[in-house]
């Protein structure tokens, strides 16, 4: 596979963006929370592209981003250097009380998948939609996801129903 270089550019919403191989990852600092989206031009988060978005994920917790909620929209497939870096990320981020959390819409994704298969339900809280993910964080949502089940003992359920109690997670 040939690599393109990564190209900087505003997103049309004005947000700073960063393209490299086929995906684009896009954030925005809002006061809750930093979100940043993901989108696959024609490609997934694998060992070629992820380096390059682990090092802007850093750079936006050393610059102070709080929680980070990623949002993954039409990527077709991430892989274990791609979750290693989420874990970094998430490393980096409980070092100042704060963690992330994954809006992945699609029940069937790779990531789903792996985030089960690897055990992780429990650290990356997953959620169908950006606004659950966003409750949760407000203290709203408390028990969404398929971390909150994975908390609570039961197994996740394919969609995501907001229930109260618990504490979020992180």
């Amino acid at each position: 596979m040939e690599r393109t270089a990564p190209r900087e550019f505003l997103d049309a919403d004005g947000n700073p963006a960063i393209a490299v191989d086929g995906v684009r990852m896009s954030y925005a600092c809002r006061p809750e929370c930093t979100v940043v989206t993901f989108t696959g031009i024609r490609g997934g988060l694998d060992l070629y592209n992820a380096p390059v978005f682990r090092d802007r994920l850093r750079d936006l917790v050393a610059g102070g981003c709080g929680d980070m909620v990623i949002v993954l929209a039409d990527i077709g497939y991430v892989d274990e250097t791609a979750l290693g870096a989420f874990v970094f990320v998430r490393k980096r981020l409980r070092r100042t009380g704060h963690g992330v959390r994954i809006v992945e819409a699609d029940p069937g994704s790779h990531l789903r998948k792996l985030v089960r298969q690897t055990g992780m339900t429990s650290i990356f809280p997953l959620f169908d939609r950006l606004e659950d993910a966003l409750a949760e964080l407000a203290g709203n949502g408390a028990g969404t996801g398929e971390a909150a089940s994975a908390r609570a003992g039961r197994t996740a359920p394919t969609e995501h129903r907001a229930h109260s109690g618990g504490p979020p997670g992180t």
